[in-house]
Parts: C-alpha cells; structure tokens; sequence
C-alpha cells in the first residue's frame, strides 16, 4: 500500500520553541509531497519528521490536493492557564487505552498511536494515526470526517481532544525514536468515519465557552504571529517573487536591484531581516516592513496580507482578534482626537511592549529616528537617554537592538549598546 502526503526533511528531537514559518513554507510544496509506505510514515515520526496529513500543494486551503490520513491530537489541555502562566491539564485526562476502547466502540482501530514531544508521565499526549482505505477527493468532506473523527473523544472525555485548528494544512510534528507505543497496521474505511455522529452535544456545548476563551485571550493568536514574522524566509520570498538576482556575502544576502529603491549592491538580507542601504530613512526591518515599503501598504494591510495571503491562517480563527484590533484602532482615533498619547496592545506591541506609562515622554519631538517605521509613528522617534528593553529569552531581543542601534548611527547619531 502506498500513500501520499506532505513529509519534511528536517528531523526534529524537541519541539521547537517557537512556530516555525519557514519550516510550513518549505513543507507544503510540491516538492515535500512524498509517496511512502505506512512503514515509511512511521519510521519518518520516529526520526522526528513533521507531516501534513492532506496533500497540499501550497501553504493556503486552496491548495489542498487529497487526503488518505486522517490524525487525531490527544493534548488533554483545559485551554486555561494557571496565575504563573502554565497550561492547566484536565483532571482526569484521556489515557491511550481508554481512547483505543472510545475507538473500538465505533469499529475503528488506529495504524499507530506515538507520543508527542510534549507528553510526559503526569500529562499524556499523543496522536492518533489513521490511514484511510480511500484517498479523499474533497477537502470539505476531509475536514468533517476529521473532525467527527475527533468528536467521539471529547464526547467521551470533554476537551481531551485538540479542536482548535481548522487548517487543511495543519502540520503534525513527528517523535523521538521511541514514540510509537502501538501499531495495529490496519486501514480504516472512510464509511467508518462517515457512520460518526456529525457534531456531538458534548462539542455544541462546549463551544460558547471555547469561543469565549479565544476571544479573551488572543495573545496566543499573537505570539505565533510574532515568532512567525521573526521566523519568515524574507530571502526565500524576495527570491520567489522578485526578479533581482541574489548573491551570498557571509551571512547577509545581497538583491541587485534592490526591490525597494532599485539601486545596486544596497538592498540586504541577513538573519530575515533587510535593510535598504540608499534611503536616508535607513529602510529596513521584518517582512512586514518589506510588503509596507514594496507595495506602499500600511501596517493593517501588510498584516492582513502576510497572515492570509502568505501565511494562509485560518479567517475564522482571527476574527475575534479582528475585533479587537479593530476596537484598539478606535480608541488610538479616540485618544487622538483628545490629544492623548496611547499605546495600544496591536500597535506595535511586539517591538514596543514594555512602553506603558511613560509613554508620554516618548512622544516628545525628536529626531533620532529608529527605522522601524512603526515605532517611530508611535513613538515619535526617540529624545537623547537610556532605553531599557527586557523579555524572556529568545524573543528578538537582541537582532532587535543591533538593527536599530546600526540605523540610528548609519544616519549620523551617537548610540551606545549595552547587553
């Protein structure tokens, strides 16, 4: 028997810390489509490589091109988090074998069953592999029958099962080389899946109260938005979907001609962040700030563009962080229109998310401009003083600070960095 479906080449021992955009980038592709056994597959979750179960062609829903793999995430997560910030686990989590015994009630046994990086002794986590007898032609019908499929767990035990993600082309990571606890070696028959109930009264009721801990807590939404932005191939998509040639000089990439000013030997790339050497206003930065000057867009609609267009996130997923944004933008125009400095969580936060109460003093007119246009709408650039920015490890700290410290002397000013 052989399948289809999107397999990485990376071999992966932990779960990365952050989500990796590049690695979704380079898996959903045609060239990451692989036709392999069920041994193949399991041996590629042993040796820690992520798949996509569907076919996909592309990192969008439209993309989708088949599916013979149907995955269920076991992650026994209450969604809630404690007052030090670590996720709550449910009381009485699902265990292996009572999600066998939940399967078996339907006539369904799994090919394999491996644990994620995550599981441990006290919290179990695992994933539950299916391998259909058919391969599904219609990407509507793949995602109902995968999530009927994990209805009947969460009916079983509430909130056992991951719901959150509705994306075609959700990755899955693989294992260690000891993961896979149990393998049946049996297909399952898509009639199996269709027979499951459509919605469970479980899931129904649990919906109002999952939509309302996704509307409140959005900084989820956020943070895989900041470490994909931090994560992006800027190089890769400039080579993608520009003419410039590319040409290697250490770590940074050089694009002649540079798609900002179209000048030669001044557009780089380094770390996936670029800086456009010949404009006065020492252009530069992340993706975000490549699509607001590439394509004159304001920070809304670069966003917008790398979230859907790009990134292919699910609409429905950010709506409500829509809605926020939308009511922070409104009170930005309220404050204003008062002549009130503010700082609002979506506007800029990810660069600027220790400025609170002094924001006021930021606003002073300066002419020491950072280069990251957003900060300085914000802010207003910065006065002469000592800056001080803290966060956990491995946010950016410190490209960050070099980038601007290297802009803020390229335009003639005095900087000294301290780390």
């Amino acid at each position: 028997m052989v399948i289809r479906l999107n397999i990485d080449t990376q071999e992966f021992r932990a779960k990365p810390a952050t989500f990796p955009a590049v690695l979704r980038t380079r898996l959903c592709k045609e060239e990451s489509i692989r036709e392999v056994t069920p041994a193949q597959l399991i041996e590629a979750v042993k040796r820690g490589r992520t798949f996509t179960p569907a076919v996909m062609t592309g990192t969008t829903a439209d993309t989708w091109a088949g599916q013979q793999v149907i995955c269920a995430d076991i992650d026994n997560d209450t969604g809630r988090k404690d007052a030090a910030g670590k996720k709550i686990m449910l009381d009485k989590p699902l265990l292996p074998d009572e999600a066998r015994a939940v399967m078996a009630q339907h006539g369904i046994d799994p090919y394999f069953m491996y644990y994620s990086f995550s599981n441990s002794e006290t919290w179990p986590k695992y994933r539950i592999v299916l391998i259909l007898d058919e391969a599904l032609t219609d990407a509507a019908e793949a995602a109902d029958l995968a999530a009927r499929f994990t209805g009947i767990f969460n009916t079983a035990r509430p909130q056992s099962a991951d719901v959150t993600s509705k994306d075609n082309a959700r990755m899955y990571y693989g294992g260690r080389a000891d993961s896979v606890f149990y393998t049946s070696g049996k297909t399952t028959a898509a009639a199996a899946l269709r027979a499951l109930p459509e919605n469970s009264p479980v899931e129904a009721a649990q919906q109002p109260a999952r939509e309302k801990v996704q509307a409140t807590a959005q900084t989820g939404l956020q943070a895989r938005l900041k470490a994909d932005i931090e994560a992006f191939n800027l190089a890769e998509y400039i080579a993608r979907t520009e003419s410039s040639r590319m040409k290697k000089n250490g770590r940074a990439l050089f694009f002649n001609p540079c798609p900002i000013c179209g000048h030669n030997d001044c557009f780089q790339v380094t770390d996936n962040l670029f800086h456009c050497h010949s404009n006065a206003d020492g252009s530069g930065g992340t993706i975000i700030d490549y699509l607001m000057q590439r394509e004159k867009l304001d920070t809304g609609a670069a966003l917008e563009k790398f979230k859907f267009e790009i990134m292919g996130y699910d609409r429905e997923e950010w709506k409500p962080q829509a809605k926020h944004e939308a009511q922070i933008t409104q009170a930005a125009q309220d404050a204003q229109e008062a002549q009130q400095p503010v700082l609002a969580d979506g506007m800029g936060a990810y660069i600027a998310g220790a400025m609170r109460q002094d924001i006021a003093a930021f606003t002073r007119a300066s002419d020491i401009k950072t280069g990251f246009s957003r900060f300085d709408l914000l802010a207003g650039g910065l006065y002469p003083g000592l800056y001080v920015i803290g966060a956990i490890s491995s946010l950016g700290k410190t490209t960050f600070i070099h980038q601007m410290a290297d802009q803020i002397a390229a335009a003639g000013k005095h900087v000294l960095f301290f780390s």
